[in-house]
């Protein structure tokens, strides 16, 4: 098991996350003091772990679905760079 400081796992945290997704398991400790593990979580039992941390207040679920979020509206195709400049100045001015 990997040992890492809050203050190495806060800036090192993605390299963490990378070890405890291939199964290793991390000990946060804080002045040395063990706080916390990093453990993986079971691929057979994820949805029912992540439905056990919703109900204990840990995560939260998402507001909106993917399908739910706002799309930006397509780019405008222009033939001149001077035409881009009038449509961006105009809705500016909006």
């Amino acid at each position: 098991m990997k040992r890492a400081s809050v203050s190495e796992a806060k800036n090192s945290l993605s390299a963490y996350l990378a070890d405890v997704r291939r199964g290793e398991s991390v000990l946060i400790t804080d002045r040395g003091e063990p706080v916390a593990i990093l453990t993986p979580v079971p691929a057979a039992n994820e949805g029912e772990a992540l439905r056990a941390l919703v109900k204990q207040g840990v995560v939260r679920p998402p507001v909106h679905s993917r399908a739910q979020k706002r799309r930006l509206p397509a780019p405008i195709k222009v033939s001149s760079p001077t035409i881009a400049l009038e449509i961006l100045s105009a809705d500016r001015e909006d």
